[in-house]
């Protein structure tokens, strides 16, 4: 049976095609695109700080992947793909950022020594509704005067290559334009519609041969395979535990709902029942997965508060946390 095709903008494949031996042309090109776009000064040499190890991809199935390099007037650079929303994931990109930043100098070093970090992620949802662009910049300015920044230090470039925004894309600037066409549409090309890509930019041909380089390998297909199939699982067992919680919640619901409508008039109580019973629902799915998780560390605190929890939104997100949250501590802190 034939593999289905693997698109560069696949973790795992977008990782290889930045950070494998003899790539370093390739990201310098694409990161030059994206400092162009924003008139910023250009990069003369790259260094990648984290070569790929395919090593590293066959022992952790959900190792998050970055890009991460540094160029020669020290200015750090990260480079994420990214296929799913997160919950609080614009948040995410900030704390990515800070740790970066931070980590430059140890206590007692001149803060004059830090560098710039620029964050480049890529994104295929929409995270920012009420901004029309595929392509955001931010940056920390003054509230009075946008262009009045507080530091150059902060460059956080977002690409959302999904739904409307994607439609920008033909009408974008090269030579950004011609590195976006190649992550969204390398699968769907012809060999000469990708040969006609290809002239614009020697950056994009080098990476266009690690692209088929990382594809005509069984070994790499096989773990990008089986980090694909590992996030689905790992989606549908959020989904069910999601289904599950309000489909408990719901019986609950109704049930005091009835209780209270008799004790304080029908269509009050059934509203208040419903709410109440969805939220209890909710949170006893939540203490029950997170003991089987983290049976030694989770406690009757812990339990007591998650059960406490009212607000809605927070509720919404509680199953996708308790997956999503490496350790316990790390759940708590953002509950």
């Amino acid at each position: 049976m034939e593999s289905c095709p693997l698109s560069p903008t696949m973790d795992v494949v977008f990782q290889y095609i930045f950070s494998s031996e003899g790539s370093e042309k390739g990201l310098l090109s694409f990161l030059n695109a994206v400092m162009s776009s924003s008139g910023k000064p250009k990069l003369r040499e790259v260094t990648i700080l984290n070569p790929f190890n395919v090593r590293r991809f066959r022992e952790d199935k959900e190792l998050i992947l970055d890009i991460r390099a540094v160029d020669v007037d020290g200015r750090i650079f990260d480079v994420e793909m990214q296929s799913a929303n997160q919950v609080g994931f614009a948040n995410r990109i900030l704390y990515y950022w800070s740790r970066l930043y931070c980590t430059q100098i140890q206590k007692g070093e001149d803060y004059a020594e830090l560098y710039p970090v620029v964050s480049v992620i890529l994104m295929h949802f929409e995270l920012f509704d009420q901004l029309p662009d595929l392509h955001n910049e931010f940056y920390i300015a003054a509230k009075a005067n946008p262009n009045m920044a507080l530091t150059e230090d902060l460059q956080i470039h977002t690409f959302e290559l999904a739904g409307e925004k994607l439609k920008q894309l033909p009408k974008m600037e090269e030579p950004l334009q011609i590195w976006l066409d190649f992550f969204c549409h390398a699968v769907e090309k012809t060999e000469d519609e990708m040969e006609v890509l290809l002239k614009k930019d020697d950056g994009l041909k080098l990476a266009y041969r690690k692209y088929r380089e990382f594809t005509q390998d069984d070994e790499l297909r096989e773990i990008a395979e089986a980090r694909e199939r590992n996030e689905r699982d790992r989606r549908g067992q959020i989904e069910y535990a999601r289904i599950s919680g309000l489909k408990e919640g719901m019986e609950q619901g109704i049930e005091k709902g009835l209780e209270k409508g008799l004790e304080k008039g029908l269509e009050k109580g059934l509203e208040k029942g419903l709410d109440e019973g969805w939220r209890e629902g909710v949170t006893r799915n939540v203490v029950r997965f997170l003991k089987k998780r983290f049976p030694l560390e989770f406690t009757a605190e812990m339990e007591a508060y998650i059960l406490g929890i009212k607000n809605r939104e927070l509720l919404n997100d509680l199953f996708v946390l308790a997956y999503e949250s490496p350790t316990l501590d790390a759940f708590m802190e953002k509950i």
